[in-house]
Parts: C-alpha cells; structure tokens; sequence
C-alpha cells in the first residue's frame, strides 16, 4: 500500500467513526412521538421556528422549518413544570430528582444546557410546581401544589414565605377536586375545580388574590375547559367539546342550535371578560360532531369535527385564517410561523401510522 492510500484510508476511518460519535450521527432524526397526539402532550412556542413538545417526562425540541427534531431535552427525571423566557430565549425545565429536589435546568434555543441549579426545599410526595419568572425586583419563586394546599417559595428558602388552602364548600356536589390550575406571578392564583354530581360533573374556575384570599367565579362553564395564565398576564381559558346523541338529562351540553365560546380572555384583576372568540358547531347524529380547540403560545387553532374546516386566530381576536380546509383526520397544530406566514401540523400518514410534518401557508 502506497503512502498516499495508507493516509486516505486512515481519514476515512476517522471519518466514519465521527459520524458514529453520539450527536454527530449522520443518520436522520428518530420518529415523532405518537404521544404528541395525546390531549396530554404539551406544546411550548420557543419562536417561529422552534417548539418544544413535552410527552410525560419525554421532552423534545421540534426544528419546523427543517422538519425534524433538533435534540432530546429529557434529562430522566419527572418533569415538573416548563417555561419559555425570550430576549434572549430561554427554555426552563423543572424536574424532581430521585431525592425529590427540584431543579431547574436552563437550555438555549439550540438545545444545549445553560445551566443547572437545585433548590433546597424537598418535594413533598406527589405535590406539584409551577416556576415563575424574576420579575419588578422580586427573585424567582416556586408555588408547589399538594391536594387542597398551595405554598409559595422563594428560590433560596426551605420555608414556605405563604401558606393558602384553596379548599372551597362542595354545595349540591358530593366531590369538589381541585383538577388543573396555574400561577405565573404573585398575587394571582386560579384554580379549576371538578363538582361530581349523579351522572354529570361540572366545571368552574376561580381567581384566587393570595393578598386578601378572596375569591373570583369566572362564569359559569358549560364545557370541560384548558387555563393558563399567558405571557399578557391575562387568563386565557379553551375548551374543546364533542357532541353525544345519547346524554344523561341532568348533564350540561351546549346548544348545537348557538354559537359556542371555544376561547376567551379575562382580567385576573376583576375576573371579567375581555374577549370571547366564538363559532357555531352543529351536532351531527351518528358521526363526530363539535369542536376541538389548540391554544399554542399565542395562536388559537380551532377545528369543526364533522366539516373538518379550522380556523386560526391570534389570542388577542386577530383572525389569521378562515374556515379552512384539507387537513388529515388527525392533526395536531404545533405553531405559527409570522415570518413565512405559515402554520404548522403533526399528521398521521394513515395506514403505515408514520407522522410528519406538515406546513400550511395561510
């Protein structure tokens, strides 16, 4: 062997046992979860290019424009809670160790790890957090959750700097539970409860100012419901609803017959409405009839489940799309890109199960 052969051969060597190294893979990016399709899945706008898809403790960072996954943000542990910081953009994952600490784990938009801090309060077993930003000179905080009973945390402290039991009176409802809720920063606390009743189950929701402990009824809700508390510092309930041909007589249904309030803003301050996004969705006997509603970072995608159109709107009313068409039966909207004027879906392929991604320019 020549001098020249013997030094190609030895690059090419090289060369194929980096493609080999974990992270410089050559090989194409694993499947999307099919998690992802599950009401479960949580989607998190980074910005228009890039979200971050949350299965259980499965964290992803999802690449839209290039169509694939930019990296696994998993770092095996529960995950607790997950925040999205921009100027610069941050990505916040809160998880519980094995000796239930908490600690907050700090990625860029890239997907490379920042930093990695630990608090040193103990988690309670089977409580849960929601992380809230620095904000007006006060540090991060931690409200943690267990059953009943909320504490707040400053970031340094192992004790609690408030205590708030957000148990209310049951009424006509054999079981009153405490089902979802959110905190984003101090004072405001809302709460949606579950009131079990024969055969049917109720919803409501409640604004809760930790300052004075008193308590804001949001409505009354027809639907099971989604809350958050968005970056506006506004209330942002969604619900999504499917019409049955077949209905307990004491259980709540929409009117097919009146339009429907599949999204709505309200004040955390008074608890009054500030807009309502509004359609009407007939019921279809003997086929899926309704609606289903996405609200991803700050666009609201809403579906008719038997004509199968879908609009799309910004959270503040701004209608971006109208009544439009020629989505697979199974689709999940991940976000919308303002630059390029595009949506973005997860679809099934049908028969081989394979899902993709699919953009839409509006």
């Amino acid at each position: 062997m020549t001098f020249r052969k013997s030094i190609l051969t030895v690059s090419l060597l090289m060369l194929a046992s980096l493609l080999l190294l974990p992270g410089l893979s050559s090989a194409a990016p694993k499947a999307f979860s099919k998690g992802i399709f599950e009401e479960e899945s949580n989607i998190y706008r980074v910005n228009d290019q890039k979200v971050v898809a949350q299965v259980g403790n499965e964290v992803e960072l999802i690449d839209l424009v290039q169509g694939k996954l930019v990296k696994t943000l998993s770092t095996d542990q529960k995950v607790l809670d997950i925040s999205i910081l921009n100027q610069p953009t941050k990505i916040i994952i809160l998880t519980s160790t094995r000796t239930h600490k908490i600690q907050k784990h700090i990625f860029n938009d890239q997907g490379v790890e920042l930093s990695q801090v630990q608090y040193p309060l103990t988690l309670p077993k089977d409580a849960q957090v929601k992380w809230s930003a620095p904000a007006n000179k006060v540090n991060e905080r931690l409200m943690v959750r267990q059953g009943n009973h909320f504490s707040l945390y400053e970031s340094t402290r192992k004790a609690p700097i408030l205590k708030f039991d957000a148990t209310v009176d049951k009424g006509i409802y054999e079981y009153m539970n405490i089902v979802d809720w959110d905190f984003d920063k101090f004072p405001y606390l809302v709460i949606k409860y579950s009131g079990e009743r024969t055969m049917a189950i109720d919803y409501m929701v409640k604004i809760f100012n930790l300052n004075n402990k008193q308590a804001i009824d949001v409505g009354n809700l027809e639907t099971d419901t989604h809350l958050k508390i968005n970056q506006q510092n506004r209330l942002e309930l969604w619900n999504s609803y499917t019409y049955s041909d077949i209905t307990p007589p004491n259980a709540v249904q929409p009117d097919p017959l009146k339009e429907q309030t599949f999204h709505a803003l309200y004040s955390l301050e008074t608890g009054k409405p500030l807009l309502s996004n509004q359609l009407k969705f007939d019921q279809v006997t003997g086929q899926p009839s309704g609606w289903e509603t996405q609200v991803v970072g700050q666009y609201v995608f809403v579906q008719d489940l038997s004509t199968r159109a879908w609009s799309l709107y910004q959270s503040n009313g701004t209608l971006l799309a109208a009544q439009k068409s020629g989505l697979e039966a199974e689709a999940k909207f991940l976000n919308y890109n303002s630059t390029n004027q595009t949506a973005y879906f997860l679809v099934s392929d049908g028969k081989s199960s394979a899902l993709r991604l699919k953009p839409v320019k509006l």
